[in-house]
């Protein structure tokens, strides 16, 4: 099997979990039918980066993986409360994006990690909107 092929059946798999098309115990089994081609990709090299994959996908469809996907979207939907001055809503933001830091940092994967942190270019936004000094350009 090329991997080309095995690649393309990832890909679908891991786009349709990600937007919702299938559940976790769908991806899962996915995840174990895709392990089982493995074996038949050509290059040794292929079969590494195959079982790479797979595994990170595996952790990403793990119950604690979601809950620190969830957690930092709580987070932000607290500091986005349009509630209060600007000031008030600046600082609820700053305290947001800290707490998005904070569970960013709790996991182990970088890449995991990277998604969390990306999540506080929400709250710089609206910290700019909202006049912050710290946004201003020139």
């Amino acid at each position: 099997m090329q991997y080309k092929e095995f690649f393309e059946q990832y890909k679908q798999a891991h786009f349709d979990w990600t937007f919702g098309r299938i559940k976790t115990a769908v991806a899962a089994g996915e995840i174990a039918r895709l392990r089982t081609l493995v074996a038949a990709l050509d290059q040794p090299e292929d079969r590494v980066e195959a079982l790479d994959q797979l595994a990170d996908f595996e952790a990403e469809i793990s119950p604690e993986a979601q809950n620190r996907m969830a957690r930092p979207m709580d987070a932000i939907r607290q500091a986005m409360d349009d509630s209060g001055t600007a000031d008030e809503r600046i600082a609820r933001a700053e305290h947001g994006i800290a707490a998005v830091t904070r569970i960013a940092y709790e996991s182990q994967d970088r890449s995991e990690q990277h998604q969390i942190l990306e999540m506080n270019e929400m709250l710089a936004q609206e910290m700019a909107l909202l006049g912050d000094p710290r946004f201003r350009r020139g």
